[in-house]
This record gives structure tokens, sequence and C-alpha cells, in this order.
């Protein structure tokens, strides 16, 4: 996994929502071809904020999961696609690469080890 030593995503241009949560509104899966695509989630989150951050012209922060370069573009939407995210153009999505340290220490063990039995 690299780490971006840019931060130009952190630019959010004339957003006035900003949405940071541990993953991205969606999955990020590899075609046969290679090629990045969205997978919609289902999570109440993304049900519930995606279409008011797309709506706002809004920003998503988030993690892009494993295997996804900072190198890489992110997809945009299927145009098929019907789901909560469906209208989130790529612009609006800023990932935050993680190290497998990152990961398995903040992700794994803050956050789902402590913070997320604690607040629920």
């Amino acid at each position: 996994s690299d780490t971006c030593k840019n931060c130009s995503w952190m630019e959010t241009e004339n957003s006035s929502l900003l949405v940071i949560s541990n993953r991205l509104p969606f999955t990020l899966r590899r075609g046969r071809d290679g090629v990045l695509q969205r997978v919609p989630a289902a999570g109440g989150l993304v049900t519930a904020v995606a279409p008011v951050v797309a709506q706002t012209g809004g920003t998503w922060i988030g993690w892009p999961g494993p295997g996804i370069s900072c190198s890489e573009s992110l997809p945009g939407p299927d145009p098929s696609d019907q789901s909560p995210t469906a209208s989130l153009q790529s612009g609006q999505i800023r990932p935050v690469h993680l190290t497998d340290w990152d990961y398995q220490m903040y992700y794994n063990g803050c956050c789902n080890a402590t913070l997320w039995p604690l607040f629920h």
C-alpha cells in the first residue's frame, strides 16, 4: 500500500457539506479487465446522506479500501446505477489512502475495537 505525499485531495473547492467517514459511500472493485468499478453500499449513513451530499455539491472523505493506489482515478457512477450514491460524482469523493499498519491500528484497532463498541 502506498502513501500519498500530495494533499490536494483535501481541497474541497466550494463544498459546504463535508462528510468524513471510515469508508467511501461505495465499495471499489476491479472488473475482469482490471478497471475499478463502483459497487453500491447499503448502509444507513450512505442511504441517508449520499443524496444530500450529491444535491448540495458536498464532499465525502473516506478510505477507498484495500488495494487501491493513490495514483488511480476513482470511477464515475454507472449510468444504470439507481443506488443512493449514483448521483455522487468522482469530484465529490476524496479518498484517504491508508497503509496496512494504519488500517490495522486505526481502523481495526481504534475504530472497530474501541469506538464502535463504546458508542453503539
